[in-house]
């Protein structure tokens, strides 16, 4: 394997702000057990320290130009170059927000990842889930029942097609389908006595 070359970049440092934060995250009242579960992860993440972290490359020609430092390309947001979007939103977004002396959003979700089969997608692995051929295939209140209703918030969610298609003819087509058709007997059978 080919060694990766040595390249120059500009670093956010963002534990300049970073003692500010815990203030931040300690002012907040926690409104429901999630929230409380993501600050216990951003004091963790503040405690243990943060590194600085990549914002620039010199070696693209695409991108915004650093401001005094033309060698410099901005290629992407900062968000892209973290993995995890927690880590971003809760901790280096709010740091940044603060460097620029702008307000701090005063809630933060994290709704966690979505698999396929136990897998986490990308790709290259080709296991992506195309929402729009779901919808063409299953309907839009097939896949909405799906993914709001039976995925936690804030936990990851898993997505198999057997489970899916078991889920929405057990809920959606057994029982409502069930609901509905004896409900429009009745109904039916009512007028009928009625008119």
């Amino acid at each position: 394997m080919a060694a990766k070359p040595q390249q120059t970049h500009l670093l956010s440092r963002p534990h300049f702000t970073m003692s500010m934060l815990p203030l931040t995250w300690g002012a907040l009242t926690p409104p429901s057990p999630h929230f409380s579960t993501i600050s216990a992860k951003v004091k963790s993440w503040i405690r243990s320290g943060l590194e600085d972290f990549s914002i620039s490359r010199a070696s693209v020609e695409w991108g915004i130009p650093v401001p005094n430092d033309q060698k410099q390309i901005i290629y992407v947001w900062f968000d892209a170059l973290l993995g995890d979007i927690l880590r971003f939103h809760a901790v280096y977004w709010p740091a940044m927000l603060m460097s620029a002396e702008l307000k701090l959003p005063k809630m933060v979700f994290d709704h966690g990842f979505l698999t396929m089969d136990g897998t986490r997608m990308g790709k290259s692995l080709g296991n992506t889930l195309e929402p729009n051929e779901l919808v063409q295939k299953f309907g839009s209140d097939a896949v909405r029942y799906f993914f709001l209703g039976k995925m936690e918030f804030g936990s990851d969610g898993d997505y198999a097609k057997d489970r899916f298609i078991n889920i929405v003819n057990a809920h959606l087509a057994n029982t409502l389908g069930n609901l509905l058709n004896r409900t429009l007997r009745l109904l039916m059978k009512t007028a009928k006595q009625l008119w």
